[in-house]
């Protein structure tokens, strides 16, 4: 006879199997009502109230569609009084973490907002900061935002790569520059998602000279290699506010970059030079492009 702690064991390893579509078990949970029979399992073991188990049932929920079960879940798991499968505190971050992915994965930012000041005692991570402040972003909560990353930085996380680069982009949705580039200097370190944030802020907020300097600096100073996003940024911030003048400059940063045969960075040239008027020279790159794209195609075959 195995002990209870290794049969307790088993069983959650073969709940979250079912729950999260691994083969552990012969069928998985493809669908919501898929998911009701482990998750009914779940509930009598007891290990609805176990944060990974439950963390598990939400993500899978909102995967499936079904945000008000996964709140359902959620809500049981957070209500129960504590027991030796309840939700010790890194499981429940984890939980709360699942809850705020999923309404943000749903398009429901504002829910995300609410659930993060739900946490009460509970400690939020690197990722709770980091999808809170994505979710005040979207919802354009900008206040409540700044009031996150004050918490955040109190608890030593505004230096974390995660969570600086969302008050990056949440500040530059704001329109607070300024902001955006305190929390990017203070940064020990950057990724090109971090540089591609706040020259995508300058960028779309008309600072161009900026955005082209930080540019610049990335490859130079950092060695950060830009990637498609840097350059579909920069491209449309010219677009939008550039001089003439910058269309050729910008057409030279994609060669020299190496991404001139690149799709996304190519349709933001087309629509640079259409805004300028330059037909010519959109036609040509177009041609370019569909020979490019017609050969590789018929090497594939």
């Amino acid at each position: 006879m195995f002990p209870v702690a290794y049969r307790y064991q088993a069983l959650k390893e073969a709940l979250a199997a079912a729950i999260s579509g691994r083969d552990l078990l012969p069928r998985h949970a493809a669908s919501a009502p898929d998911l009701r029979c482990p998750h009914a399992l779940a509930v009598v073991s007891g290990l609805a109230s176990n944060g990974y188990v439950a963390s598990l049932l939400v993500s899978r929920y909102f995967r499936l569609g079904d945000a008000g079960a996964a709140r359902k879940v959620f809500d049981a798991a957070t209500s129960r009084p504590p027991s030796a499968a309840a939700v010790s505190p890194p499981q429940k971050t984890l939980l709360y973490n699942a809850m705020l992915r999923g309404y943000l994965s749903r398009g429901l930012p504002w829910m995300a907002v609410g659930v993060f000041w739900e946490m009460g005692a509970c400690p939020p991570d690197r990722h709770t900061y980091h999808l809170a402040v994505m979710a005040c972003a979207r919802a354009s909560e900008f206040e409540v935002g700044r009031r996150v990353g004050a918490e955040a930085a109190a608890k030593g996380f505004q230096s974390d790569l995660l969570v600086a680069t969302a008050l990056i982009g949440m500040y530059a949705e704001a329109g607070d520059m300024s902001a955006a580039r305190m929390v990017f200097d203070e940064m020990p370190r950057r990724d090109a998602v971090a540089w591609n944030a706040i020259i995508s802020g300058y960028a779309c907020g008309g600072h161009l000279n900026e955005a082209a300097e930080l540019f610049m600096r990335m490859r130079s100073v950092d060695c950060v290699l830009p990637t498609e996003a840097t350059l579909v940024s920069l491209i449309s911030g010219y677009a939008s506010f550039g001089s003439w003048e910058g269309r050729g400059m910008m057409h030279g940063i994609v060669i020299k970059s190496g991404f001139q045969l690149n799709l996304f960075v190519s349709n933001a040239l087309l629509d640079l030079y259409v805004e300028f008027g330059c037909l010519g020279e959109a036609v040509t790159l177009f041609r370019q492009m569909a020979v490019y794209f017609a050969q590789c195609d018929y090497g594939l075959r």
